[in-house]
């Protein structure tokens, strides 16, 4: 959500809050479409399976 003053300026210099606050709206990637993740899921997966084997 962009502040009130920060949109009263970035309107007035017709410029993107986000471009001119960079450190207060980083771009934003989507976590669960990213490979990195899926790799990430796919670890904890497989030990949550193991520690089911050695709980059984």
């Amino acid at each position: 959500m962009v502040r009130p003053a920060e949109r009263a300026i970035s309107e007035y210099l017709g410029v993107p809050a986000a471009e001119l606050f960079p450190v207060r709206y980083p771009e934003r990637k989507p976590r669960s479409l990213s490979k990195e993740n899926e790799a990430l899921i796919a670890s904890q997966k497989a030990a949550r399976d193991a520690d089911k084997a050695l709980a059984a």
